[in-house]
């Protein structure tokens, strides 16, 4: 379910979504994954010591420098000046607004997890920027289900960084909602120079099911917070995706037929691998118009397994702003798609 997810956000289609969920893969499985996921998306050529998980026995060496890959500790920081502790606040509105809600960084956590000299990394990103709006009608065969919109909608300093502030929609339409209403709205905050995710806000509202969750990247100190208490904490490796970032993290990468992309991904208080399959490109027609388009599959991995209960397949568009147009994904009957009805484009920094 995952990555139907990370595209048109927990609707309708997230309702009837099929990708499965994997469990935890292995640690030292994901060691070797984070390890050769930073060594290709650092811009920094210098060599980087073999990775060790946070938490792990290996972390520190006799020197009390961190061995993380994209992370160095300065054991030296003191707590005591800690600025950044904050307190689980209950949302006011319907709609909170944005950081209204935080997951909470305690000085305990704090102390076991000092804050480091975060290595940053640039991702040339000359693909979308602030004002790109695009808006998809969701249908199941011929019956449309309601509208999805993904907007870049501004600029703002989140978790230490300045970010990408990424909203994206689903409303039921009229139809729809007279029997099963649903206002979904998810917002991803996209560091603008390494393009991983700094904060995850999700805000549900599906018939009677009400739903806030927050979760913060504190990439200072190799964790994220969760405001759900079932997931917490949990340890990640460094330039972690959430959800949605991913996708805008997929269409900056140079797509090659054949070629296979894998990023890592943080749902739902685990990390996971997700390999993005390039079959081939091939001509696409949706209400927006004509498009040569890479036809993209995602796969999530588990314990050296690919598997999945149900096809998902995305299509961005063959030139240099790789625009999602279409996404059909396989369910017990039929199939259900995303379709592009109009869009416009960002402004390039």
């Amino acid at each position: 379910m995952v990555f139907i997810i990370l595209i048109f956000v927990y609707g309708i289609v997230a309702g009837i979504g099929v990708l499965a969920k994997p469990e935890r893969f292995d640690q030292t499985d994901e060691t070797i994954f984070c390890k050769e996921i930073v060594r290709s998306t650092c811009v920094d050529s210098t060599e980087v010591s073999p990775i060790a998980l946070p938490g792990t026995e290996s972390e520190l060496n006799t020197s009390g420098e961190d061995q993380r890959v994209g992370f160095n500790t300065d054991l030296s920081v003191s707590t005591e000046s800690l600025d950044d502790t904050l307190a689980v606040m209950i949302p006011e509105k319907s709609w909170p607004d944005s950081h209204r809600v935080r997951s909470e960084l305690t000085l305990d956590i704090a102390k076991k997890y000092p804050r480091g000299n975060f290595i940053p990394r640039r991702v040339d990103n000359n693909v979308w920027g602030v004002g790109e709006h695009l808006t998809f009608s969701i249908d199941y065969g011929f019956i449309n289900a309601g509208t999805a919109t993904m907007s870049v909608v501004g600029r703002e300093e989140v978790n230490g960084g300045v970010c990408y502030t990424i909203e994206s929609k689903t409303n039921s339409n009229k139809f729809i909602s007279s029997f099963y209403k649903v206002r979904d709205k998810v917002m991803s905050y996209i560091d603008v120079d390494g393009i991983f995710s700094r904060r995850l806000e999700k805000n549900l509202r599906e018939g009677g099911y009400v739903a806030d969750r927050y979760v913060d990247f504190y990439h200072d100190r190799l964790i994220a917070l969760n405001t759900r208490e079932k997931y917490g904490l949990t340890e990640i490796p460094p330039y972690i995706q959430d959800i949605l970032s991913s996708l805008y993290l997929i269409r900056t990468f140079d797509l090659k037929v054949g070629k296979d992309e894998t990023i890592v991904t943080y749902a739902d208080g685990k990390v996971y691998p997700l390999k993005v399959i390039v079959h081939k490109i091939e001509n696409v027609k949706v209400p927006a118009g004509k498009f040569e388009c890479f036809k993209v599959e995602p796969v999530l991995k588990s314990e050296g397994v690919f598997r999945q209960k149900g096809k998902l397949t995305v299509w961005l568009t063959n030139d240099e702003h790789k625009m999602p147009v279409k996404m059909t994904s396989k369910i017990v009957i039929g199939r259900i798609g995303s379709n592009l009805k109009k869009y416009s484009l960002g402004k390039i920094e």
